[in-house]
């Protein structure tokens, strides 16, 4: 049968399949469009498994706030290059899931069957791995919601660092929420483990301590004053690694948590960080 040049238009527009392929797919078909888009999928996700050995070290993070800003989502959707990382397609993809995984609260083995648009994520990934030529994978994703806050986000230029972030404020403002966009930035910025030295684990103190008492007599500091200059340094390393403790990034003379009571004292807004995540391409 004849296959019309606009027939094969219409399906490598809707495929993204190459336009032989297309022809093909089409006279295979007998000129069924549903199943020559079937035909090009058989033919894509066989293409696609033979990338799922190559090493998908690019990609974005992507995050997604709800309009009341008590649900909050954050992916990092995996490519091999950062041309790729750049299309629309994989950018659109990348929203889907995050709002999917903010909507469906998927279990961890469970992310593939989630639905977007008339797909699955598993689908789409597998179809835009065919498109694109690249091993294309969801590598991570987490899913938040807040009873007694609400959430910002600050993605850096290029998408490959972002940061999610909770806040608790007695009163919404534009004031607060763009302390919270700061905050987000130093975390994004200095890459803090905690919000305050009240959430490091007794363990990883015992460790610096003893790291600082070892240093201490390695200096041939006098015994009685080891535990004293020990616990001095651990205040230090709590000023580099707890949110709160460091230097605030836009006033680096004062402390976040004094730059805080300092915008409560001006506004009469109470404001507290309750929790972050920072999510980098190929981090932990």
């Amino acid at each position: 049968m004849s296959i019309s040049a606009q027939d094969v238009k219409a399906l490598r527009e809707k495929t993204g399949a190459g336009m032989m392929d297309c022809k093909k797919a089409l006279s295979e078909c007998k000129g069924d469009f549903d199943e020559a888009i079937k035909y090009l999928r058989e033919k894509g996700m066989f293409q696609a498994r033979k990338r799922m050995d190559r090493t998908a070290e690019e990609g974005l993070i992507q995050t997604y706030i709800s309009s009341d800003r008590k649900t909050a989502a954050i992916v990092e959707l995996n490519c091999e290059t950062d041309f790729v990382a750049k299309t629309d397609d994989f950018q659109k993809l990348a929203g889907q899931i995050s709002t999917a995984v903010a909507v469906d609260n998927p279990a961890p083995d469970a992310w593939q069957s989630m639905k977007i648009e008339n797909s699955t994520v598993g689908d789409s990934l597998i179809a835009l791995t065919a498109k694109l030529g690249e091993n294309i994978q969801l590598r991570r994703f987490k899913r938040y919601e807040s009873k007694n806050g609400i959430f910002d986000a600050y993605v850096h230029a290029g998408s490959k660092l972002a940061v999610l972030i909770e806040l608790k404020i007695s009163q919404d403002s534009l004031e607060a929420i763009e302390l919270g966009h700061d905050l987000a930035m130093q975390v994004a910025a200095a890459n803090p483990i905690a919000v305050r030295p009240e959430e490091i684990t007794s363990e990883e103190i015992n460790k610096e301590l003893e790291i600082y008492r070892i240093q201490a007599r390695n200096e041939g500091k006098p015994e009685k004053v080891i535990d004293i200059i020990a616990e001095g340094r651990l205040n230090k390393y709590y000023q580099d690694v707890c949110l709160l403790e460091q230097p605030f990034v836009k006033e680096q003379k004062i402390k976040v948590k004094e730059h805080i009571a300092a915008f409560t004292k001006e506004t009469g807004i109470e404001f507290d960080v309750i929790r972050f995540d920072r999510f980098g391409i190929g981090g932990n």
